[in-house]
């Protein structure tokens, strides 16, 4: 995934989850992580100096420029992150959710599809009963930093790519970028011991086959009495 887009690299840190009684023995595990995390940064970063020249680079200031003035300006760059959360966050929670299809978001849908999803989503987030307190600390402190840092890549990618040096704000975020760590966040929901559910899906199954085959029992006597 990250030969598509370099910002999704830090999901190989998701080798970190398997737990330790996958491996035979603590050096095993060791060198299988680093050998699986080297193997992807020589691959993701070779082939971004390759296709770094193909690139389309804003007009108004180049990348190396904008790189430096990160680097040179770290708290302006934070201020223009949190002010760009603030200003778009609806439009990024919906898009990422259907509210516009395609590269360019020339498709809008209507309000309530990406309302519903996002409903449905955090539903399932919270009610699967199969994930419940399934992770441990550590885990959940890795899947957190994987989401936080994906994130930040993907507005600092947009900043030193596509946004105007001067700018308030990041431009050329798109809902559809967060898609990858969509799971992630999921399984942090899930995972909270502030959020409970009485939601049981095997009752609520056993009550859909069991009106479904009242229904068809209904319908063959109303059949046959004709």
């Amino acid at each position: 995934m990250a030969l598509c887009k370099i910002v999704y690299l830090p999901l190989v840190g998701l080798i970190l989850l398997l737990p330790k009684e996958k491996y035979k023995t603590k050096k095993e595990q060791v060198i299988t992580n680093i050998t699986i995390i080297g193997i992807s940064l020589i691959a993701n970063l070779t082939w971004l100096g390759i296709a770094s020249s193909y690139l389309v680079a804003y007009k108004d200031g180049a990348p190396s420029v904008k790189l430096v003035n990160l680097f040179s300006n770290p708290i302006e760059f934070i201020e223009r992150l949190f002010a760009s959360i603030n200003i778009y966050l609806r439009e990024y929670i919906g898009q990422l959710f259907g509210k516009g299809v395609g590269a360019d978001l020339h498709i809008q849908l209507y309000s309530v599809i990406p309302i519903v999803m996002f409903i449905l989503f955090l539903f399932e987030a919270v009610s699967d009963n199969k994930i419940k307190e399934k992770l441990t600390i550590y885990q959940k402190i890795i899947i957190l930093l994987i989401v936080l840092a994906i994130s930040g890549l993907i507005f600092t990618s947009l900043y030193i790519q596509w946004s105007p040096i001067n700018f308030p704000y990041i431009l050329g975020v798109q809902g559809r970028y967060f898609l990858p760590i969509l799971p992630l966040i999921g399984l942090l929901i899930g995972n909270s011991n502030k959020i409970k559910s009485e939601y049981d899906e095997n009752k609520h199954n056993k009550f859909l086959r069991n009106s479904i085959n009242d229904d068809i029992y209904v319908y063959n006597f109303s059949c046959c009495n004709r």
